[in-house]
């Protein structure tokens, strides 16, 4: 496909997008059963610059995966709803990794029986993240004719402000002391077992070998010169609320919309740990499947401290990774899984660390632990949700 950029308002950029990929075999465009062939090729092309984009569709991240409602049973524990009315899904996601590209390619079907390739998602152009998706009429640029090559479709690039990225120390309004003394002796009693010692290896970072700076740069997980504690308190991030369409057939076409998006966050943080470079590393990321919890039903949340202060609800992080983590070992056979990341619109808050925004937590070394195999996230933009669950799942 090629992408012709040029600059809009609102930190937006239009583009055209125009599919260049070509069977091997016969040179002709692919269709029917290569509608979402192994490789994609892009050019992304704007006055300036060509980039090349080499997509390798992601096989590990099943588009179909099983979407699951929580309900709670009048004994108050956890029932999985299995979502049957979900229909098949004509989608892939796809990796740039060399770019930093996390796509999903939808295959639209013509009047002809041809397949349009549709594509939303990230990528990386210089030093800068963006957001890709279909132009709409009063996003399109004034500026669009100045494009040398407008053959395609319209798309959108939205810049990724860094100015937006990171919380300041946002205090709650009313000043909490709830549980502080206890918090603060658990913190001594962790620090007095695991000393801050020196250690000036890297944590959960990708190989410096490459000779791209920018991209060890940008796509290193976390990093530290100190040994942690057991627990994480780290990953500040402003919070991005996704929108989710609840009009109609709630349920179905909203647990649809929402395994489309974490798929495609899964599909990044998946990116990002297959591009360690060292051969004796190698970690695939794959999606087992899709727990919803209504806020009705979800418990977890009624048994944490939850505050509404200005049109805000925060939830104190500890206890609701506490209680979602006593629950994740009743949830049955039909999710086993290593690892349960819970993905919240609420605003998480530590009492130990002056209430300041968390973007995530997870505790050290709990992957195999009962009760402890569970991390806790706000929902951000994609890049900022994908850095702050690709760090906290490496603490696992």
């Amino acid at each position: 496909m090629l992408i012709c950029v040029e600059s809009g308002s609102n930190n937006l950029e239009t583009v055209w997008l125009k599919d260049v990929t070509t069977s091997f075999r016969t040179g002709k465009r692919t269709h029917d059963n290569l509608d979402l062939p192994d490789e994609l090729t892009f050019h992304l092309t704007s006055k300036s610059n060509v980039l090349n984009l080499n997509l390798k569709r992601n096989r590990a991240i099943d588009p179909n995966a099983e979407v699951y409602i929580v309900r709670t049973m009048e004994d108050g524990e956890p029932l999985l709803d299995k979502m049957l009315s979900l229909e098949k899904e004509n989608l892939a996601y796809y990796q740039d990794r060399n770019n930093g590209a996390f796509l999903t390619v939808k295959c639209v079907k013509k009047s002809n029986g041809q397949c349009e390739r549709v594509i939303n998602g990230n990528v990386r152009i210089g030093d800068k993240d963006y957001d890709i998706r279909l132009a709409e009429d009063d996003v399109i640029s004034r500026n669009v004719f100045q494009v040398p090559d407008r053959r395609g479709t319209q798309y959108v690039l939205r810049e990724q402000s860094d100015s937006e990225r990171f919380a300041s120390n946002e205090r709650i309004t009313d000043a909490i002391d709830v549980n502080v003394e206890d918090v603060e002796q658990e913190l001594k009693d962790l620090r007095s077992h695991f000393p801050l010692e020196q250690d000036n290896r890297n944590h959960f970072l990708l190989s410096k070998s490459r000779n791209d700076e920018s991209f060890y740069n940008r796509n290193t997980i976390g990093e530290s010169s100190y040994r942690k504690p057991r627990k994480d308190f780290v990953s500040l991030v402003e919070a991005h609320a996704v929108q989710a369409n609840v009009v109609h057939e709630i349920e179905i076409e909203t647990s649809r919309r929402i395994r489309e998006y974490f798929s495609h966050i899964v599909n990044g943080v998946n990116m990002r740990y297959r591009s360690i470079t060292d051969s004796g590393i190698e970690i695939s990321v794959t999606l087992r499947s899709v727990l919803i919890f209504k806020k009705e039903n979800d418990i977890a949340l009624k048994d944490s401290l939850v505050l509404s202060r200005n049109g805000k609800t925060y939830v104190e992080i500890d206890k609701y990774l506490d209680s979602i983590g006593k629950r994740d070992s009743k949830f049955g056979h039909n999710a086993i899984h290593d690892h349960a990341m819970l993905f919240t619109r609420h605003n998480l808050y530590e009492v130990s660390i002056e209430n300041l925004r968390i973007g995530g937590k997870a505790e050290l070394y709990g992957i195999c632990i009962p009760g402890r195999r569970i991390s806790v996230f706000e929902i951000h933009d994609y890049y900022d949700t994908v850095h702050t669950a690709t760090h906290e799942l490496g603490h696992k």
